[in-house]
């Protein structure tokens, strides 16, 4: 059980950069924390995701096609999908960020919370190289 449930949350939040977020309609509470927790979370984040992609074994600048948007996300999901270590320390530098009680919701809704996140990371990082 844990005794210090909670401490580092203030501080975690804090770390985080402030992102305008306008809401318009309900938000289901994945979309919630899509926006309140990941996109601050993966903008601090931003320099590292990129650097673990390009300096992973089997990267290649040129799987990119800057015309094509749809086929760079596809490349770089198949790239990540055949690259399970590289996907698993992405979502480890995003969910390490997680305050106690958003890592407790992240086990709640591990599959879909980490398909946003490597979408999420793939939409970032291409919006880099584009």
């Amino acid at each position: 059980m844990l005794k210090n449930k909670g401490e580092n949350s203030i501080e975690l939040i804090a770390l985080r950069p402030k992102i305008d977020i306008e809401f318009s309609g309900e938000k289901s509470e994945l979309e919630s924390f899509m926006h309140v927790t990941l996109r601050p979370i993966l903008k601090m984040q931003h320099f590292k995701l990129v650097s673990l992609i390009e300096h992973s074994i089997g990267y290649k600048q040129d799987m990119f096609n800057a015309s094509d948007e749809t086929k760079n996300f596809n490349a770089l999901k198949a790239f990540l999908s055949k690259n399970s270590a590289l996907k698993n320390q992405l979502l480890g530098v995003i969910i390490g960020l997680f305050t106690d009680d958003e890592f407790l919701h992240y086990f709640e809704n591990v599959k879909d919370i980490n398909r946003r996140i490597t979408e999420m990371v793939i939409v970032r990082y291409l919006s880099k190289i584009n």
